[in-house]
């Protein structure tokens, strides 16, 4: 007997960003998703605070800009002062970056509330809170989610979906019961993390601060409409419950004048800070994503922005199953894509970590000696890493996986200048090329649910700065994924070949 329908295209067992963007991206491209989540109402506390400039280009495809804008905080710069005071490093963030934007700084809830107000709104997507995952059963089409109640455990009723991603946090129970394998690189430590309302104006200054002392490591950044947060290290010997005290948090804050008679106390709480990654991501219908799949120190401020990164990249692959455009065994692209990339940000958190958290006055003011001498240039003064990007996977040649950058543009006969993707449909892959492209070519593109965006005719390269872009891979076309990122560079029909193969018989490189 045939088996009844899925309730939905995807079952997303979590319904925080991670969660939500996914099935909003879903959903601009036609498919279903019902969300299940244990928590009943939205968690209010704030958290993640960090939007990078590859988030801020994801919420302006997505359409959300106008709401979050308007409640985003911006520091120019981040600066580490040493042992005794010193400025160490500058990070420049006052120009826009290669996707068109600036870092922004957040409240977690506001934000969650904009993505929860777009998913009710939207009749493709269902919200179902109280309920947890409590087994997966796996089929040939579909998977079925057995729902739980979070604390009796009685039995909820079952859900099912052609297609299952588990975004349920740090603690995420779809990936015990995958039993995936986790890289731990053993780097943790505890650290007090205090959220601030004060309710008189104070200019705070353009910079986020980062305090490298012995005495207590310090973190002073905005945290999004008017809140200001603090990042405590506690220190050997301390108790975390103690830390969290009130009155404690209070002698904390005093030397910044802060304290109850000026100031709301909106969070104290201990987090330890970890740093790890599943092996594998992907098992046959059932991904990972978000906390669910890494977890990194927040010192690079890439926790929530790695799990959008996420849900761009798995919210395509997942189109392209259930359109028929590909196999299952495309997902796998996802997995070695992220894997890889996701361990850029978390071994580059480490390593700040590693900067920051020196305990000993000797080895800090050696380490401040160091870094001084490169006259506060982070490009050389902290350790080399690997570029953030990916060389296996749907990409080819040597600039598939890395990012591809957003420049002002203006429609043919128009004179204003617009972004990019403000312009073109960037939710599918497009070939952005400056020579004619023949019929089979476009053909190809169509095929995956791509299109040729040609310079001169689709759009004016008003600036210059796009064919300087493409001077720069030595190449006439480019094509470009919905994640942001290239696919590789050369020639145009030869990209639209080789990306519909892989897709089409859903291998990677």
């Amino acid at each position: 007997m045939a088996e009844p329908p899925a309730d939905a295209d995807v079952v997303i067992v979590g319904a925080g960003p991670v969660g939500l963007v996914i099935a909003l991206l879903l959903a601009r491209r036609g498919w279903s998703s019902h969300l299940v989540e244990r928590h009943p109402e939205p968690y209010g506390r704030p958290r993640a605070i960090a939007l990078d400039p590859e988030t801020m280009r994801l919420f302006q495809r997505m359409g959300l800009l106008d709401e979050i804008l308007p409640i985003s905080d911006h520091t120019d710069y981040y600066d580490w002062f040493g042992a005794d005071g010193e400025l160490l490093l500058r990070f420049d963030r006052s120009r826009p970056a290669a996707p068109g934007w600036t870092q922004q700084i957040c409240n977690q809830p506001m934000i969650e509330a904009i993505l929860e107000r777009r998913a009710a709104e939207d009749p493709l997507i269902r919200v179902t809170r109280g309920v947890e995952a409590i087994d997966l059963i796996e089929s040939d089409d579909r998977v079925e989610v057995r729902l739980g109640h979070p604390r009796s455990g009685v039995d909820e009723g079952t859900v099912a979906g052609r297609l299952v991603v588990g975004a349920d946090g740090a603690n995420s129970r779809v990936r015990r019961l995958l039993g995936a394998e986790v890289e731990d690189l053993a780097f943790f430590y505890d650290w007090l993390i205090v959220d601030v309302l004060p309710r008189v104006e104070r200019d705070w200054g353009d910079a986020s601060v980062q305090l490298c002392t012995p005495a207590r490591p310090t973190t002073v950044v905005p945290a999004g409409a008017g809140r200001r947060r603090w990042e405590f290290m506690v220190m050997p010997g301390e108790d975390p419950a103690a830390v969290e005290d009130p009155a404690f948090v209070w002698r904390l804050l005093a030397p910044w004048d802060l304290g109850p008679e000026n100031a709301e106390l909106e969070r104290s709480a201990v987090y330890t800070f970890r740093s790890l990654w599943v092996a594998r991501w992907v098992r046959g219908r059932i991904a990972l994503a978000g906390d669910a799949a890494h977890l990194m120190p927040p010192f690079a401020g890439q926790g929530l922005n790695s799990g959008l990164r996420d849900a761009a990249n798995l919210a395509w692959k997942l189109d392209l199953v259930l359109s028929g455009r590909a196999p299952l065994g495309v997902l796998d692209s996802y997995s070695v894509e992220r894997t890889e990339h996701v361990q850029h940000a978390i071994r580059f958190s480490v390593e700040l970590g590693k900067v920051i958290c020196v305990l000993d006055w000797d080895e800090a003011r050696e380490r401040d000696r160091r870094m001084l001498a490169h006259r506060g240039d982070p490009a050389t003064a902290l350790p080399r890493l690997p570029a953030a990007a990916f060389s296996h996977g749907l990409v080819s040649g040597p600039w598939g996986g890395t990012l591809a950058p957003q420049f002002l543009i203006a429609l043919p006969g128009a004179v204003d200048r617009v972004r990019f993707d403000d312009a073109i449909d960037a939710t599918q892959p497009f070939l952005l090329t400056r020579v004619p492209v023949d019929a089979s070519t476009r053909e190809r593109l169509a095929a995956v649910g791509g299109r040729v965006v040609e310079l001169g005719v689709d759009v004016v390269d008003a600036d210059g700065a796009y064919g300087r872009e493409l001077d720069r891979l030595g190449a006439d076309s480019a094509l470009v994924r919905p994640d942001g990122y290239y696919f590789g560079a050369g020639d145009a029909h030869a990209l639209a070949a080789e990306l519909s193969d892989l897709i089409v018989l859903g291998i990677s490189r």
